[in-house]
Protein backbone atom coordinates (compact mmCIF):
# COMPACT_ATOMS: atom_id res chain seq x y z
CA UNK A 1 0.00 0.00 0.00
CA UNK A 2 1.11 3.46 -0.65
CA UNK A 3 0.18 6.59 0.66
CA UNK A 4 0.14 9.80 -1.53
CA UNK A 5 -1.36 13.16 -0.92
CA UNK A 6 -3.82 13.99 -3.97
CA UNK A 7 -1.80 16.89 -5.42
CA UNK A 8 0.48 19.37 -4.94
CA UNK A 9 -0.79 22.92 -4.07
CA UNK A 10 0.88 24.34 -6.74
CA UNK A 11 1.52 22.27 -9.31
CA UNK A 12 -1.56 19.71 -8.55
CA UNK A 13 0.54 16.62 -9.34
CA UNK A 14 0.19 13.96 -6.85
CA UNK A 15 3.05 13.29 -4.40
CA UNK A 16 3.63 9.92 -2.67
CA UNK A 17 4.99 9.63 0.70
CA UNK A 18 7.80 7.65 2.00
CA UNK A 19 5.65 6.50 5.18
CA UNK A 20 3.60 3.00 5.66
CA UNK A 21 0.80 3.08 8.24
CA UNK A 22 -2.61 1.90 8.82
CA UNK A 23 -4.94 4.14 8.73
CA UNK A 24 -5.18 8.28 9.32
CA UNK A 25 -4.66 7.77 13.13
CA UNK A 26 -1.81 5.56 13.20
CA UNK A 27 -0.04 8.14 10.31
CA UNK A 28 -1.18 11.39 12.51
CA UNK A 29 0.84 9.75 15.54
CA UNK A 30 3.96 9.17 13.33
CA UNK A 31 4.01 12.66 11.85
CA UNK A 32 1.03 14.72 13.55
CA UNK A 33 -2.30 15.95 11.88
CA UNK A 34 -0.73 18.57 9.90
CA UNK A 35 3.11 18.23 8.09
CA UNK A 36 5.27 19.57 5.54
CA UNK A 37 6.12 18.45 2.43
CA UNK A 38 7.96 18.84 -0.55
CA UNK A 39 6.80 18.18 -3.75
CA UNK A 40 9.24 16.50 -6.06
CA UNK A 41 8.07 17.87 -8.88
CA UNK A 42 7.50 21.69 -8.51
CA UNK A 43 10.28 21.45 -5.24
CA UNK A 44 7.85 23.79 -3.27
CA UNK A 45 6.86 23.00 0.14
CA UNK A 46 3.39 23.04 1.48
CA UNK A 47 1.35 22.12 4.72
CA UNK A 48 -1.30 19.17 4.28
CA UNK A 49 -2.71 17.50 7.19
CA UNK A 50 -3.56 13.77 7.12
CA UNK A 51 -7.51 14.50 5.93
CA UNK A 52 -5.75 14.77 2.53
CA UNK A 53 -3.64 11.35 2.26
CA UNK A 54 -5.05 8.97 0.61
CA UNK A 55 -3.97 4.83 -0.16
CA UNK A 56 -3.50 3.14 -3.18
CA UNK A 57 -2.82 -0.42 -4.01
CA UNK A 58 1.15 -0.98 -4.43
CA UNK A 59 2.32 -3.54 -7.08
CA UNK A 60 0.34 -7.08 -7.75
CA UNK A 61 1.89 -9.74 -5.83
CA UNK A 62 0.12 -12.20 -8.80
CA UNK A 63 2.85 -12.00 -10.60
CA UNK A 64 5.84 -12.96 -7.99
CA UNK A 65 3.80 -15.32 -6.61
CA UNK A 66 3.51 -17.60 -10.17
CA UNK A 67 6.99 -17.15 -10.68
CA UNK A 68 7.62 -18.34 -7.12
CA UNK A 69 5.28 -21.29 -7.70
CA UNK A 70 6.32 -22.38 -10.92
CA UNK A 71 9.60 -22.55 -9.64
CA UNK A 72 9.26 -24.50 -6.78
CA UNK A 73 7.00 -26.56 -9.32
CA UNK A 74 10.55 -27.23 -11.10
CA UNK A 75 11.02 -29.89 -8.73
CA UNK A 76 7.83 -31.74 -9.78
CA UNK A 77 8.59 -31.52 -13.82
CA UNK A 78 6.14 -29.42 -16.49
CA UNK A 79 3.53 -30.46 -14.42
CA UNK A 80 4.83 -29.50 -11.07
CA UNK A 81 5.78 -26.05 -12.86
CA UNK A 82 2.14 -25.74 -13.75
CA UNK A 83 0.71 -26.35 -10.40
CA UNK A 84 3.07 -24.37 -8.95
CA UNK A 85 2.22 -21.56 -11.11
CA UNK A 86 -1.66 -21.68 -10.06
CA UNK A 87 -1.01 -22.15 -6.28
CA UNK A 88 1.34 -19.16 -6.30
CA UNK A 89 -1.24 -17.46 -8.48
CA UNK A 90 -3.47 -17.93 -5.86
CA UNK A 91 -1.71 -16.93 -2.60
CA UNK A 92 -0.63 -13.72 -5.07
CA UNK A 93 -4.67 -13.10 -5.22
CA UNK A 94 -5.34 -13.39 -1.34
CA UNK A 95 -2.03 -11.43 -1.03
CA UNK A 96 -3.85 -8.20 -3.63
CA UNK A 97 -7.36 -8.97 -1.74
CA UNK A 98 -5.85 -8.53 2.05
CA UNK A 99 -4.01 -5.06 0.19
CA UNK A 100 -7.33 -4.07 -1.59
CA UNK A 101 -8.73 -4.16 2.30
CA UNK A 102 -6.10 -2.36 3.75
CA UNK A 103 -6.08 0.46 1.25
CA UNK A 104 -10.17 0.71 1.71
CA UNK A 105 -9.98 1.11 5.52
CA UNK A 106 -7.54 3.76 5.20
CA UNK A 107 -9.37 5.94 2.84
CA UNK A 108 -12.81 5.16 4.26
CA UNK A 109 -11.08 5.92 7.54
CA UNK A 110 -12.56 2.73 9.40
CA UNK A 111 -10.17 3.02 12.63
Amino acid sequence: MRLYIKKCHYCHRRIYLNITASTRSELAKKIGRCFEVECPHCHRTSEYCVDEVYAEMGQSSVPAGVILGGLVGLLGGPLGVLIGGAIGSVIGAGVDEEEKRRVQRFNWGED
